[in-house]
Formats: structure tokens, C-alpha cells, sequence
């Protein structure tokens, strides 16, 4: 399995020394991305397993 989050660590090292939460400014990047992309793909095969699976349980 590919680690996607240690390049982005390494490369932002200094701020991850400063901040410890600073992980959670990078994942609200992410998570908004994934937000435009399901929006752009409302198709997107495991989007769909997912949100039935969310319906069934809610």
C-alpha cells in the first residue's frame, strides 16, 4: 500500500515540527477535494456502494 501522506510530511516537515495539528489544515485540503470531485462524478462506483450503505444505516 502506498503511503500518500509522507511526501507531503516531508516536504512540509517544518510545519509539522511546529504544529502538531497541522496535519489536520492538510487533510481539510484533501477532504475538500474529494467533495469537489464526488460532486463532479455523483457516478463514481464506490461513492454509490458507500452512500446506500449511509441510507441503509441512517
Amino acid at each position: 500500500m502506498r503511503n500518500i501522506a509522507k511526501p507531503k510530511k516531508e516536504k512540509y516537515i517544518e510545519e509539522f515540527n511546529k504544529d502538531k495539528n497541522f496535519i489536520w489544515t492538510m487533510k481539510k485540503d484533501w477532504y475538500d477535494i474529494d467533495h469537489i470531485y464526488l460532486k463532479q462524478h455523483p457516478d463514481f462506483y464506490a461513492f454509490k456502494v458507500f452512500s446506500s450503505i449511509a441510507r441503509r444505516i441512517l
